[in-house]
C-alpha cells in the first residue's frame, strides 16, 4: 500500500504541515522557513533537523528558475516531525 501524504497550508506564512501515513501509523512534519535580507558579505545558510546539502540544492533550484533572489538573503530553515525518521537502505 502506498503511502499517503497530504499537505496542510498553515497560518503563517513561513511554516507548512505535511500529514502522512508510514504503514499504519500517522505522522506530521511542518517545515519552517525563514529568508531576510544579510548585511553579510555571505549570507548565511542554516538547516535544523535537515540536510543542509539538500537545501543548498533546493535554493540553487529556485534562483535558476527565477523563483527566487537570494544573492543576499539569509535562509534559515527547521523540520519538526512528529516520529524520528530514518532511512531504511
Amino acid at each position: 500500500m502506498a503511502d499517503l501524504l497530504i499537505f496542510f497550508p498553515s497560518f503563517a506564512k513561513f511554516s507548512n504541515v505535511l500529514y502522512g501515513w508510514k504503514e499504519t501509523r500517522p505522522w506530521l512534519v511542518e517545515i519552517q522557513a525563514f529568508v531576510d535580507h544579510s548585511a553579510l558579505e555571505n549570507p548565511r545558510r542554516v538547516a535544523v533537523e535537515a540536510d543542509q546539502n539538500r537545501l543548498s540544492m533546493l535554493l540553487a533550484i529556485l534562483h535558476r528558475h527565477d523563483a527566487l533572489q537570494i544573492k543576499v538573503q539569509e535562509v534559515f530553515a527547521n523540520v519538526v516531525v512528529s516520529v524520528k525518521v530514518e532511512k531504511s537502505a
